[in-house]
């Protein structure tokens, strides 16, 4: 069984790719954004709205191939809080991620996002 126990110091790291915003996000972006109409959401570039249309991926079959294996300790499904706080829960207190910030690439929607908000 995938635990938070099972995680165990110089264990590996391995990051799925997003394919960009999911459902718990739209809320967000909608409030981001200043879209506070449908018709709002045609005034976007072309480019954004089809950013934010598309579908959500499904890591499920990703997964399939690994889930049971030995070497498999613990998951953490990333949503809302990011990295920073959903991480903690795939290892216990005793222990800390160490990740390369910048190892992978960004979607450009998030880029704009922050610049929104910060």
């Amino acid at each position: 069984m995938l635990s938070a126990e099972n995680a165990q110091a110089g264990d590996v790291l391995i990051g799925l790719p997003s394919s960009g915003l999911h459902s718990n996000g739209y809320s967000l972006v909608r409030r981001v954004l200043g879209l506070e109409t449908d018709a709002d959401f045609t005034k976007l570039p072309e480019a954004m709205q089809q950013t934010l249309l598309e579908p959500t991926r499904l890591y499920q079959p990703a997964l399939n191939p690994i889930l049971g294996m030995d070497g498999l300790h613990s998951m953490a499904h990333i949503t809302g809080g990011g990295i920073v706080e959903n991480l903690p829960r795939a290892y216990d207190e005793t222990l800390a991620a160490e990740l390369e910030w910048g190892s992978w690439p960004i979607l450009p929607i998030f880029d704009i996002l922050q610049s929104k908000v910060i």
